[in-house]
């Protein structure tokens, strides 16, 4: 996990206080200090920053998901072959709510109850939480999803899978003890042949020193990513 972290970018939402005393601590002595800019700030003030579809989404976020590019596919693939378990990625669909959608088959020669767990995922560079946990009863089989956000992607820029690196934990169902970990499965999408990254480091940087750099890229206002306003901020560690 600990390498995985070292090389990819991440693109986080934080508290308000933690941010501010981050920036004063970034800026300590250096004078006055600028707010990070927003789109907020630089649109037309006539338009209602809240506007919404009919349905109550976020305008913004719909258009996103109408754009987003829905021909990757992803061939089936034996990820995770390991205590008595076989994950295998069976191919990925794109829910229109939701967001995309990983399909997960697991099959079980163990004798105990099994929790597939993972708690992020790394598309194309960038690190996502997701929510993921599925269970197997000993000696059967299982499927599930993990979803990939249209939030989470939307906030990274990401409008097509390309890459993704899963981080899976068995845990023994009955004691909830962990019973191993794994480097992340990394899977390819027919979108990964020339696909070459680009990773928007515009904003307001706060700190940048031994490989880390971290960058306010403005306030959430319209709410499109978060239930109440919040900073966004990139976060890279190479």
């Amino acid at each position: 996990m600990k390498r995985l972290l070292l090389k990819t970018a991440a693109l986080l939402l934080v508290s308000v206080l933690f941010l501010l005393g981050l920036a004063a601590c970034g800026e300590e002595g250096s004078g006055e200090t600028t707010p990070p800019q927003t789109e907020a700030a630089s649109a037309d003030t006539t338009e209602p920053v809240d506007e919404t579809t009919d349905d109550g989404e976020d305008i913004d976020l719909a258009s996103f998901i109408r754009g987003f590019h829905t021909d990757a596919v992803l061939e089936e693939q034996l990820i995770l072959d390991d205590n008595g378990i076989k994950v295998t990625a069976e191919g990925i669909e794109y829910e229109p709510i939701k967001g995309p959608e990983i399909i997960l088959s697991a099959v079980s020669k163990s004798k105990k109850n099994i929790l597939i767990q993972a708690d992020f995922a790394v598309v194309n560079g960038y690190v996502l939480d997701v929510d993921f946990s599925l269970a197997v009863k000993a000696g059967k089989k299982a499927e599930g999803e993990l979803y990939l956000p249209y939030t989470a992607l939307a906030l990274a820029g990401i409008d097509t899978i390309a890459e993704l690196e899963i981080s899976f934990v068995l845990i023994n169902e009955d004691s909830y003890t962990a019973l191993a970990s794994f480097d992340p499965a990394v899977l390819r999408t027919s979108a990964a042949e020339g696909y070459d990254p680009e990773y928007d480091e515009s904003g307001q940087t706060v700190f940048d020193d031994k490989g880390i750099k971290i960058v306010l890229k403005g306030v959430d206002e319209r709410r499109m990513f978060s239930e109440w306003p919040a900073l966004i901020v990139y976060i890279y560690k190479g």
